[in-house]
């Protein structure tokens, strides 16, 4: 196993990391964003609603001519200007409903994103998981090359044996070099 391919799984796994912060941490804020921009639209919305439907108390004459109390159009004074208090309870669940609607989309949004983010980290166990098995092929290659060449050199002082392909010697020698061993 070449040392190389081990170097770039380590390497695969810190941009794997990386990329997971990253994007996690992107996704999160977007959420974040999404969430309070939706809640300040409905703020908008139910003021503007509410300033539809706001009055301010007034006279107007009536058809016999009399002066009658009754509801204008508002003055734009908090002060002075009144909501129906059954309408302005509708006007605030309705707004609350969509508010807390907004806010389980958000949540069920998280949810999936939490999801991908377990996908990420199962892929990098996976990649933890193949560096380790070839940072032991490696080691192993390593340990087997140190001991074919301890082997050899052990060999080597006992009796000569080559140790290139270009000095094999006849097979007829070898057994009189086997013999030999046998001998001693």
């Amino acid at each position: 196993m070449p040392k190389q391919v081990v170097d770039a799984m380590g390497k695969q796994r810190e941009e794997i990391k990386n990329v997971k912060r990253i994007y996690f941490e992107n996704m999160y804020n977007q959420l974040s964003a999404i969430e309070k921009y939706e809640l300040e639209i409905l703020d908008i919305y139910e003021e503007q609603y509410k300033n539809s439907i706001r009055k301010a108390p007034g006279t107007k004459k009536d058809e016999n001519g009399n002066i009658v109390e009754t509801l204008v159009a508002p003055t734009g004074d908090d002060e002075i200007d009144v909501i129906n208090v059954a309408l302005l309870d509708t006007v605030e669940n309705f707004f609350n409903a969509e508010r807390d609607s907004v806010r389980n989309d958000i949540q069920k949004r998280k949810e999936e994103i939490r999801k991908a983010e377990q996908n990420f980290e199962n892929i990098e166990l996976i990649n933890s998981a193949v560096n380790e098995y070839l940072e032991s092929l490696v080691r192993l290659k390593e340990s087997r090359d140190k001991l074919a060449i301890s082997i050899r050199n052990k060999l080597g002082t006992i009796i000569s044996i080559p140790t290139s392909v270009s000095n094999i010697p006849d097979p007829s020698t070898i057994e009189d070099i086997i013999k030999n061993l046998k001998m001693k």
